[in-house]
Parts: structure tokens; C-alpha cells; sequence
């Protein structure tokens, strides 16, 4: 996971930079007015919480050389509405990526 402390942004009011610089959108664009707080800090925590691919890499099956999604990783994931599928073409992205 990455170090930085998420909460210092909020707390500086740069919440809303951050979320313009990571998603490359202006601020006058009626995609970004149309974010709650709550959608932005949720962008930002999935942001910081979820593993970097480097992570990703190393997580992977040796077995089989794909990536491993634990079982507890993939509930998570469908918790936050993801399908299996969807998590399928996470894997095939992954692989495409050369992260397998």
C-alpha cells in the first residue's frame, strides 16, 4: 500500500487538486462537478488502500502464472459490486500488462 498520509490532502483542502492531477480533469468539467465528497474520498481511499502493481506482480500464482486474487480480496471486490467476470477481466488485463 502507498505511505502517504490521504488524510493530510483533505485536511489542506487538496482533495479536489488531487482528484483533477489523478484523473486528468478540469475542474470546470461538468464530470468532476457532478462528485460528491464522499465519491471523491472514496476515489482517494481505493486510490491508496488498493495494492500498487508492483504489488500485484508479486502476489501472483507461481502455479499457474496468473495473478492471485485471494478469496478475501475477491468478496471485497464483490462487495463493492464488482462481478466475477469483471474480476475475470481484471486478471486478463493484469496479464495483459505483463504483470503475470
Amino acid at each position: 500500500m502507498r505511505t502517504a498520509n490521504y488524510t493530510e490532502l483533505v485536511k489542506n483542502n487538496q482533495l479536489d487538486i488531487w482528484v483533477c492531477l489523478h484523473f486528468k480533469v478540469l475542474p470546470t468539467d461538468e464530470k468532476f462537478k457532478s462528485l460528491r465528497f464522499e465519491t471523491k474520498m472514496l476515489l482517494l481511499t481505493g486510490f491508496m488502500e488498493l495494492p500498487t502493481p508492483e504489488q500485484m506482480k508479486m502476489n501472483k500464482s507461481e502455479l499457474d502464472s496468473t495473478p492471485r486474487i485471494t478469496g478475501d480480496e475477491e468478496r471485497n471486490l464483490k462487495k463493492l459490486g464488482y462481478t466475477s467476470e469483471a474480476i475475470s477481466r481484471m486478471r486478463q488485463q493484469l496479464d495483459a500488462a505483463g504483470l503475470t
